[in-house]
């Protein structure tokens, strides 16, 4: 088993600016910067600038392929689930590194900038002590002892701002897009045309739901939001 590496723009992958990797547990992955995005109920999608060393990672057809430094995204299961797709299922499996990894990004947030290790290999023992910050003796984990687990396994820090993402477009699965930015995010009004516009996407211009939602999305924002709303709306099923 490995981690299945496809170039920018080849048979499997079609974006342009980012290599995909279909993770598994061999994966070991320190990224310089990145943002995550909540892509579905089942995975969470890591885009970022990752570099040379990355181990773990096969690219089909090419046996002396070396990962060097470059732009990547993937996604982490949420937990272990199972597809099917005309009478054939396949199994995701959630591996205790990737358990640690969906947490600290949790915590971190989505759509913010951070730079990150992740080892989908890390033993169950090791991930718990550093989300609960205590050891598997049971006593509370020292800096030493946390130093060396994020070190050699899993850290999250956050960024102040993005420079090999900045100005770069990510579309999530639901193909909303978006740009990678300095640590400001999107603005108000983008953040509501996303979501007017994946309202658009899924359903039929002149459904109840459609209107139930849209209606949903100005709740909780104040009259200048509203405004951007309904300038929007208007717009919406043209």
């Amino acid at each position: 088993m490995a981690t299945k590496y496809n170039a920018p723009k080849s048979d499997y992958n079609k974006d342009e600016h980012f290599a995909s990797l279909s993770i598994d547990e061999t994966l070991k992955i320190t990224l310089r910067e990145a943002v995550a995005k909540d892509t579905s109920d089942k995975v969470i999608t890591v885009y970022g600038y990752a570099e040379t060393g990355a181990t773990g990672i096969e690219k089909m057809g090419d046996t002396s392929f070396k990962f060097t430094e470059q732009l990547v995204k993937f996604s982490i299961p949420k937990t272990s689930y199972t597809t099917e797709y005309n009478g054939k299922k396949k199994e995701y499996q959630q591996s205790p590194g990737m358990k640690g990894a969906i947490h600290f990004i949790t915590q971190h947030g989505f759509d913010k900038p951070f730079s990150a290790m992740f080892d989908f290999g890390m033993a169950l023992p090791l991930v718990e002590s550093l989300i609960s910050g205590i050891n598997p003796s049971g006593t509370p984990l020292t800096e030493v002892e946390r130093n060396i687990y994020e070190t050699n396994f899993l850290y999250l820090k956050p960024l102040e701002k993005l420079e090999k993402l900045e100005g770069i477009e990510i579309k999530d699965a639901n193909g909303k897009g978006g740009y990678g930015r300095g640590g400001g995010g999107q603005k108000e009004s983008e953040k509501l045309a996303d979501r007017l516009a994946f309202i658009k996407a899924q359903m039929l211009p002149d459904s109840e739901l459609a209107v139930i939602l849209a209606s949903y999305h100005v709740e909780g924002f104040d009259k200048a939001q509203q405004a951007v709303i309904e300038d929007l709306l208007s717009n919406l099923f043209n």
